[in-house]
């Protein structure tokens, strides 16, 4: 797991040649359930030591940053009504009653049209199970239809949302059962991903594809590539939202739930512990040079590389506004090297002091690299756990669940040809 930490400096240029050039040195800020406390104080240390020992540098130690950058948080959704959930329940139910009277156009239409509104609407969803009978209802008509390659699609999307899927026995033709167990063995032959979720509080249970596989911080491994749905909960508040997982990559969300939001102030030091290096930092991180009347301003961030850590700083221009990243640092793991690393990162901060590039790019960036930025505020530092989705023998990890009344309607299954 990566250990992120961060070190923000302000610098400020002295009147006169022989005056060194202050530094106002922050706490290191820990990554919410990633970073601990011990090592990124040594690493302060280290470095507030190296910088009492510059003789072109005056160490000055500051608190943490407090004040609030603006950050739009799009995680939130605006107050609706269920109108469109409930029509799209109604529609479930039109396409099943359509099927039954073999009405096959007619059901297909219905039934694309309510799983297109309860996938709008996943945070309202209540019974996943009733979309995942209309997704074999669905390609039960296609097939009906004579449209064979459709209904392999809708299987495919069956097989990716839930794997562990079984077709009841005399229920369906063998030439459907067929086509649902290769679309699950292609499925399941395809290289995986993860997810991220996080969520503002903490502790919220996650479900994704309508099972309850833990609570907030949470990686979800082992999830089959495609789009997937996602529901974060917390008492009354619920997040929903499609999110598309691709192979060998992790995929990051963030569920605000009532500890942040569009209004809500996010604090330079919440933004830095999200791992978030971006133009709203960059910004406040000079207002602070500024208003300090420093001339530089130094984010530093520490993260786990191949067996030690890594340490990536960018170095800030307060007037011109311009950036430079500095040399990536390495210490080991037991932080016996750090004082050699907080020298070498003091040496190139003086050199850039002395003679500033600034040539850096104005994109948005984590402080580490291969660590998504996040959003919103952070943590109570609750440990994140991991899960795998697929698990051995097809099983999804949480377990089936309750199964509450399908809204639907009762019906016979329809077969397909």
């Amino acid at each position: 797991m990566a250990r992120v930490f961060v070190i923000l400096l302000v610098g400020l240029s002295a009147v006169g040649a022989s005056a060194k050039t202050k530094v106002l040195l922050f706490p290191v800020v820990p990554l919410p359930g990633e970073a601990e406390l011990q090592p990124a104080a040594q690493m302060t240390k280290a470095v507030m030591t190296e910088l009492e020992r510059s003789s072109a540098i005056e160490a000055v130690v500051g608190e943490e940053p407090a004040k609030a950058v603006t950050v739009p948080d799009s995680t939130r959704r605006p107050a609706r009504s269920d109108a469109d959930y409930r029509s799209a329940l109604a529609q479930l139910k039109d396409g099943a009653n359509q099927a039954q009277k073999l009405r096959f156009p007619q059901a297909i239409r219905e039934l694309r049209r309510g799983i297109d509104g309860l996938t709008r609407n996943i945070d309202l969803l209540d019974d996943y199970n009733q979309l995942i009978d209309a997704y074999v209802l669905l390609a039960v008509s296609y097939f009906r239809r004579g449209k064979q390659p459709a209904g392999v699609d809708v299987l495919e999307t069956l097989a990716r949302l839930r794997p562990e899927y079984v077709l009841e026995e005399g229920r369906y033709p063998p030439v459907f059962v067929s086509a649902h167990n290769d679309a699950r063995s292609r499925a399941l032959a395809r290289r995986r991903g993860a997810l991220r979720v996080t969520s503002a509080p903490e502790g919220a249970d996650v479900w994704l594809n309508g099972r309850r596989l833990g609570s907030t911080p949470l990686v979800v491994e082992e999830v089959i590539p495609g789009d997937h749905h996602l529901a974060v909960r917390l008492g009354d508040g619920v997040f929903g939202q499609v999110v598309t997982v691709r192979e060998g990559e992790t995929l990051e969300r963030h569920a605000d739930l009532g500890a942040g939001g569009p209004q809500a102030g996010v604090t330079l030091g919440d933004a830095i512990a999200a791992n978030r290096f971006d133009r709203e930092v960059r910004k406040t991180a000079r207002a602070a040079a500024k208003a300090a009347g420093a001339e530089y301003v130094l984010v530093a961030a520490m993260g786990m590389g191949k067996a030690m850590f890594v340490v990536q700083a960018y170095l800030g221009q307060a007037k011109s506004g311009r950036w430079a990243a500095l040399s990536p640092l390495s210490p080991d793991l037991d932080m016996l090297s750090d004082s050699i690393e907080a020298h070498t990162l003091v040496r190139e901060l003086t050199a850039q002091v002395s003679n500033f590039t600034g040539d850096l790019s104005e994109d948005d960036r984590p402080f580490v690299a291969d660590r998504p930025a996040r959003s919103g505020k952070r943590g109570s530092g609750l440990k994140e756990a991991r899960v795998a989705f697929v698990g051995e023998g097809l099983a999804v990890a949480g377990g089936a669940g309750e199964r509450v009344p399908v809204g639907v309607g009762a019906r016979t299954p329809v077969q397909p040809t």
